[in-house]
């Protein structure tokens, strides 16, 4: 796995990565909102780009 760090956004209730099922895990700091993204299933992977939905 990965991470990605969102630097203007230091809060979230839940962060999802669209066409998978499971919440990603996540965490919140002064220094941004940290989003671990999980090995991806192939056909997700070979997508061109991934949309993750933040909520607030």
């Amino acid at each position: 796995s990965r991470n990605l760090v969102i630097k203007d956004m230091s809060s979230a209730k839940s962060v999802d990565l669209l066409g998978s099922s499971t919440p990603l895990k996540f965490k919140a700091s002064s220094g941004g909102l940290t989003i671990q993204l999980p090995d991806l299933p192939e056909g997700l992977c070979q997508q061109p780009a991934w949309v993750l939905r933040i909520s607030q």
